[in-house]
């Protein structure tokens, strides 16, 4: 896979939270800034990837967050699911084959207004959705899944790791509401 095989590697380790991220990047790789986007839009083009972004823990934030079911008529999934992706708190968006065949995740942020169960419940009667769960976590589980771009017969890493939990600054709290 050559360049981007070695981009996509260093991404899984850590992208630097500096002003110009991808001028780092291609310091190490020996490549420039752009290089490294064109590499991306490539990346993006070919479906390898959909996205470069942050993953935060909700939950320290102050954010409330829960997978939520709704249950839609067949011909309406794609209708729903857009107008679902139309929320921003709204991360993952998926069909399942069960009666319950629209699941996404949602977080509200602490000053929304409303609640996460009000929120919800405000998408389904846009939707038009008259029966739906929410799904909240018990117990969190973080996995790490790492691929590796060695050969052609791709293989998983997959590790299971704690998080230690170390609140956030008010400052840290802002970068992460802006980003």
């Amino acid at each position: 896979m050559g360049k981007k095989g070695d981009l996509l590697k260093f991404l899984q380790e850590d992208i630097p939270l500096v002003s110009r991220p991808f001028l780092e990047i291609g310091k190490g790789l020996g490549m420039e800034e752009e290089e490294v986007l064109e590499s991306l839009e490539e990346l993006k083009r070919e479906k390898i990837i959909r996205q470069v972004s942050p993953i935060y823990d909700t939950k320290i934030l102050g954010y409330d967050s829960a997978l939520v079911a709704f249950k839609v008529e067949p011909e309406r999934i794609e209708e729903v699911a857009f107008l679902v992706n139309t929320y921003p708190g709204v991360s993952h968006n998926y069909q399942r084959n069960h009666s319950f065949n629209l699941w996404f995740t949602i977080a509200a942020p602490p000053d929304l207004g409303i609640g996460l169960e009000d929120t919800v419940r405000l998408i389904a009667q846009r939707a038009e959705v008259s029966e739906y769960a929410i799904l909240r976590s018990l117990k969190t589980f973080k996995i790490g899944v790492k691929l590796n771009y060695e050969s052609v017969d791709e293989r998983e890493e997959v590790s299971a790791k704690e998080f230690p939990y170390k609140p956030l600054s008010e400052e840290e709290k802002f970068i992460v509401r802006i980003t």
